[in-house]
């Protein structure tokens, strides 16, 4: 189309794009893939410096970082399981929180079950019946008193 500056008309538009079907389609095709080729080798070349090289401030590549990580932590593990102190004081934050998670979890049951709409049913019920039985007691207790 943008060869063709003399087509006014629809039909004149129309023809053209019809005639040099093809030949849009292999410039089209051949753009797509130049396109994707360069993406994809930017992008690789980028996921590469990534990996190896990353941004000096943050400690370098990502598999150097990795690396890094791994051996702390077995220097860490190593550290814990020869010192007895530190594994005592891990064991007791680790009780510390079981017994804050069991704790959290219950109060979350007991919340799940207020908003549960069977169990406020059998409160109800249960107040209307505790309501009632007082009220025969009271009754009760009056008619005896005279």
């Amino acid at each position: 189309l943008k060869k063709a500056t003399d087509q006014s008309s629809l039909g004149e538009v129309h023809a053209l794009i019809e005639n040099n079907l093809e030949t849009t389609r292999e410039a089209w095709r051949h753009q797509l893939a130049t396109t994707l080729s360069k993406f994809t080798v930017t992008q690789f070349g980028l996921l590469m410096a990534d990996l190896t090289e990353g941004r000096k401030r943050m400690g370098g590549g990502l598999i150097k970082q990795l690396l890094r990580a791994f051996l702390q932590h077995i220097v860490q593990t190593d550290q814990m399981k020869s010192n007895a102190a530190l594994r005592r004081e891990l064991s007791r934050y680790i009780n510390d929180f079981r017994r804050q998670n069991a704790a959290l979890h219950s109060l979350w049951t007991r919340l799940e079950k207020q908003s549960d709409p069977e169990e406020l049913g059998r409160a109800a019920a249960r107040h209307v019946d505790m309501r009632r039985l007082r009220e025969a007691v009271v009754r009760q207790a009056g008619s005896g008193a005279n």
